[in-house]
């Protein structure tokens, strides 16, 4: 299969907006922060037309029933399957005629996923380097036959990671600028 990437849609922001107006009426838990995150949530940056929301709680919950419930009247289906993949993350899609539209992460804002997210997305931006190269490199691995999308998104896992090298040693250099007591 190939990865189609589109030009950035100006309209992604305000579709995720939308979606989010619709999803967090009556949601379940409490004391959610939402993000964009994504390509599509970077302007500029060609990406798989597919809006990330990222909903934050303090601590994912043992029991999902109610957020499942919840989800699925608005067409999103619980990929319980990728919880061993990322156990900090609680994985959720919604398809319209089999293509996928929109993708939930529901996670603890105090996680390191959280963090890992946002400071990409942050970092993609605010540097246009960074920003170009990864949208080269999505574009040169978007030429090749893939198996599945999720193969396609392996491959970006050497990029994401040295960027999250780069977070982690920023953590612990601003820890250490702080005497221990």
């Amino acid at each position: 299969m190939r990865i189609a990437l589109s030009d950035y849609n100006p309209d992604w922001p305000k579709m995720f907006k939308q979606e989010v107006s619709i999803i967090m009426q009556g949601f379940p838990l409490q004391d959610t922060v939402v993000e964009h995150v994504g390509s599509t949530s970077v302007a500029g940056i060609k990406a798989k037309p597919v809006i990330d929301i990222m909903v934050g709680v303090p601590s994912l919950p043992e029991d999902l029933t109610g957020v499942i419930d919840h989800l699925k009247i608005f067409g999103y289906q619980y990929m319980e399957r990728y919880n061993l993949v990322i156990p900090e993350r609680r994985f959720f899609q919604k398809d319209q005629n089999e293509i996928r539209t929109h993708q939930i992460h529901l996670t603890s804002f105090y996680s390191d996923f959280w963090d890992k997210l946002l400071f990409f997305r942050n970092l993609l931006r605010e540097d246009a380097e960074t920003r170009q190269l990864y949208e080269e490199l999505k574009l040169h691995l978007a030429e090749r036959s893939w198996n599945s999308v999720n193969d396609y998104a392996s491959a970006k896992n050497e990029f994401i990671e040295d960027i999250d090298r780069r977070r982690k040693a920023l953590k612990v250099n601003k820890q250490s600028k702080f005497p221990q007591h």
